[in-house]
C-alpha cells in the first residue's frame, strides 16, 4: 500500500495456507470507490509500519477484532484456588480468542492488555501473564498455549513452547485443562456444546 517493505513479521504456529496478492492486483481489485479508499488505506498502512516502534514505547498492543464462537463454550474453575477467584458457574465464552493470564506482579514489566480472564498467582508462578487462549480452529475450538513458561495440559496432552505442538483441539462435552506445572492449582473445566 505504501510502496516500501513491511517491518512487521508473523509466524504460523499451526499448518497454514497463505495466499499472496501482488500490490497492483490488490489495488485493481478495489472497486470504483478505490479513489476514495486508496488514500485511507495508505494512511492506515503507514501507521501500521511503525507498530514495532510504538510497542517499544510501551504503548498497548493492537488486539485483533474477536470472533463470536460457533459453539457454546463455558470455562469453569476445577480447583480450590480458581474457585476463590472465579464465579462458581464460571464464564460463558462469547468471543474468540478468549485469553487467560496472570496479573502483572510488582516489579514486572509488561501488560495484560487483551487478556479476558486475569488471575492472581504467587511465586513460583504457574501461570504466565499471557498463558493460553481458546481460539477458533478448522474443526472447532482449540486451546493454544501462548508461549507460556510452563506449558498447558489439555485432556492429558501437554502443549507449549517446548512441546511438539502449541495447539490442542477441544472435544464436545467436558475438557480438563491445567495451566503450568502438573501440580498447578490452575485447573479449569471447559464445557463445549
Amino acid at each position: 500500500m505504501i510502496g516500501r517493505p513491511s517491518q512487521v513479521a508473523c509466524r504460523a504456529v499451526v499448518d497454514t495456507t497463505v495466499a499472496m496478492i501482488a500490490r497492483e492486483d490488490f489495488l485493481a481489485a478495489m472497486d470504483a470507490k478505490g479513489s476514495v479508499i486508496v488514500p485511507f488505506m495508505k494512511r492506515l498502512f503507514e501507521s501500521l509500519v511503525d507498530i514495532p516502534g510504538l510497542l517499544g514505547k510501551n504503548l498497548p498492543a493492537v488486539v485483533l477484532v474477536a470472533e463470536a464462537p460457533k459453539f457454546a463454550i463455558r470455562i469453569l474453575p476445577s480447583s480450590q484456588k480458581l474457585t476463590a477467584q472465579m464465579l462458581p458457574d464460571g464464564y460463558e465464552v462469547t468471543v474468540l480468542p478468549f485469553r487467560v493470564g496472570r496479573k502483572v506482579d510488582d516489579g514486572e514489566t509488561g501488560t495484560t492488555v487483551g487478556i479476558e480472564l486475569t488471575l492472581d498467582d504467587a511465586k513460583p508462578f504457574n501461570l504466565s501473564r499471557q498463558h493460553f487462549s481458546i481460539e477458533p480452529g478448522v474443526n472447532g475450538p482449540v486451546v493454544k498455549d501462548i508461549w507460556s513458561q510452563l506449558g498447558t495440559v489439555v485432556n492429558g496432552v501437554r502443549i507449549g513452547r517446548s512441546e511438539i505442538s502449541q495447539v490442542q483441539a477441544l472435544v464436545t462435552g467436558e475438557n480438563l485443562l491445567v495451566a503450568g506445572r502438573p501440580s498447578s492449582p490452575f485447573v479449569f473445566r471447559l464445557i463445549l456444546n
